[in-house]
């Protein structure tokens, strides 16, 4: 019935109701949010100072970095 109003046949009835399902979808959110854990931020955030305080080094070479831990 719905897709006969527009004169559409059943497959492209189909294909219209899912195109809109999923238009609705990606407006309503594009990417997914989560809430970080206390702990998570509190060591960003410490991180973050120790990297403004000069705290952390600089890594050019990774194998080298970790050859010399």
């Amino acid at each position: 019935m719905y897709g006969a109003q527009f004169g559409y046949n059943l497959s492209k009835t189909v294909r219209f109701v899912v195109s809109k399902a999923s238009e609705a979808i990606l407006k309503e959110s594009a990417e997914p949010v989560y809430q970080m854990s206390e702990r998570t931020e509190r060591l960003g955030l410490q991180a973050l100072k120790e990297h403004a305080e000069g705290k952390t080094t600089k890594v050019s070479n990774i194998a080298e970095f970790f050859n010399t831990l």
